[in-house]
C-alpha cells in the first residue's frame, strides 16, 4: 500500500513539520524529533544554486566524467572497494548527465563490476531516483526523505514500489546513461550479475563464504548507504542554505568514504569533493585527487570561493 494520501505536489512543508509529519505512519525517533525540532525553526525556501533557475541535474557537468575514470582499483577488501566505487561512481559521476557520446573505458567498466559487489542495483535506476531525489528533496515527490519518516527514509521506501513510482513517474531523466550501451546492458543483465557473483562465492568458499562475502557485507554496504538518506537528513549540521533536510554528518562520513558530508553534497550537487573543510574526511575525494594527480581524472568539479560563500550560513 502506498502511504501517499493525498494528490503530489513539490511545496516545500516547513522543516519542523516535515521532519516530523503529524500523520506520518512512519515516525522518526524521540532524539530525532527533539534535535528536529531545536534545529529546524523556518520556512524553507527552494535552493536554486547559481544555475539560473534550472534544476541542477539538468544542467550541472559530471563530477567528474566517465573518461575521467576516478575508481578505486585497490582496497583492503572487497567490502571497502565495493563501497568505494558506489560512492565514486554512482554517488557523485551519476549525479549528473554524462557525455552520452563518449564510450565508456574500460577502467568505468571495471569500477561497475565492483559496484555490482554491493549490489546498490542498476545504474540506470540508481541515477534516476537520486537525480529525482535532488529535485525534489524533502518535498512529497522525494522517493526517500524523512517527510515520511526516518525509517521511510533508510528503506521504508524500497518496500514500497508504487510510493517510489508515483514520485518518479517515467524516470525519463536518465537519457544520457540510457544512450550507452555498456549501462543499459547492466539495467537488463543486473540480476545474473548477483546470482553469478554470489554462486562464485558458494563455490569458492561455501556456505560461510556465502554468508560472510555476500549476505553480511551485501547488508553492511546496504545499512552505511541507507544512512545517508535518513541519519544526513536527521542528525548533524547545516554549513549551507540549501532549503532542505540534508545534513553534515561525521560518523556516516567515515562509515560511507565521504558520503555523510550531506550538506555539502546538496550544496554544490557537481562537487566531486563531499569534505569542503580539511577536517572533513573524503575517502573517495583523497581517491580522485590522486588519480587527479596521476592524469588519471580530468574535468575535477569543485565548488569556488564565491559559490560556498554565497550559500553559507
Amino acid at each position: 500500500m502506498s502511504l501517499l494520501s493525498s494528490p503530489l505536489d513539490c511545496t516545500r512543508s516547513p522543516l519542523a513539520h516535515t521532519c516530523c509529519p503529524p500523520h506520518s505512519r512512519l515516525r522518526l525517533p524521540p532524539l530525532c524529533r527533539r534535535r528536529c525540532r531545536s534545529n529546524c525553526r523556518l520556512p524553507v525556501a527552494s535552493a536554486r544554486q547559481d544555475n539560473g533557475g534550472k534544476q541542477p541535474f539538468q544542467t550541472r557537468a559530471a563530477a567528474a566524467e566517465v573518461e575521467a575514470d576516478v575508481i578505486p582499483r585497490s582496497s583492503d577488501s572487497p567490502l571497502n572497494l565495493g563501497r568505494l566505487s558506489y560512492s565514486a561512481q554512482y554517488d557523485r559521476l551519476f549525479s549528473q548527465p554524462i557525455d552520452a557520446k563518449k564510450p565508456v573505458p574500460k577502467p568505468s567498466k571495471q569500477a561497475q563490476q565492483e559496484e555490482e559487489a554491493a549490489k546498490k542495483g542498476d545504474p540506470i535506476e540508481w541515477a534516476s531516483s537520486h537525480r529525482y531525489h535532488h529535485l525534489h528533496t524533502d518535498t512529497p515527490l522525494d522517493p526517500h526523505s524523512p517527510y515520511e519518516g526516518f525509517w521511510w527514509s533508510h528503506m521504508g521506501w524500497l518496500l514500497d514500489n508504487k510510493a517510489t513510482l508515483d514520485r518518479v513517474g517515467t524516470r525519463g531523466n536518465t537519457t544520457d546513461l540510457e544512450a550507452q550501451p555498456f549501462y543499459t546492458w547492466i539495467q537488463k543483465t543486473y540480476s545474473w550479475h548477483v546470482v553469478a557473483q554470489l554462486a562464485g562465492l558458494f563455490l569458492l568458499g561455501g556456505l560461510p563464504a556465502l554468508v560472510w562475502g555476500g549476505a553480511l557485507r551485501i547488508a553492511w554496504v546496504y545499512h552505511i548507504t541507507w544512512f545517508v538518506n535518513s541519519a544526513s537528513h536527521c542528525w548533524g549540521r547545516q554549513t549551507y542554505n540549501t532549503g532542505d533536510l540534508s545534513r553534515n554528518n561525521w560518523w556516516v562520513g567515515l562509515l560511507a568514504f565521504g558520503e555523510g558530508w550531506h550538506n555539502n553534497h546538496h550544496a554544490f550537487e557537481f562537487s566531486a569533493r563531499h569534505g569542503l573543510k580539511w577536517w572533513q574526511v573524503d575517502t573517495t575525494w583523497m581517491v580522485i585527487r590522486t588519480f587527479q594527480l596521476l592524469g588519471l581524472a580530468q574535468n575535477v568539479k569543485l565548488p569556488t570561493e564565491k559559490q560556498k560563500a554565497r550559500l553559507a550560513l
